[in-house]
């Protein structure tokens, strides 16, 4: 599975307040991505340009096993 630009769907949720779609959406993707076994042969592989922008549940450790940096 690759998500383009997970920026556009995975950016920081508002503590007071924020888009109701917004932490929806992330909680669908991190409920997703958890949901896979580690034998299933599921491979998910993310792409953004703006790591800091991204919610920290998705940045946390164990999200994604990999970052490669460019330049």
């Amino acid at each position: 599975m690759f998500i383009d630009e997970l920026d556009a769907v995975g950016g920081k949720r508002d503590e007071v307040g924020g888009s109701n779609h917004t932490r929806q959406t992330i909680n669908q993707l991190l409920n997703e991505i958890g949901g896979f076994r580690g034998d299933e042969g599921i491979l998910v592989i993310a792409a953004t340009n703006l790591l800091d922008s991204l919610d920290p549940a998705l940045v946390r450790a164990g999200r994604f096993d990999l970052e490669v940096k460019s330049g």
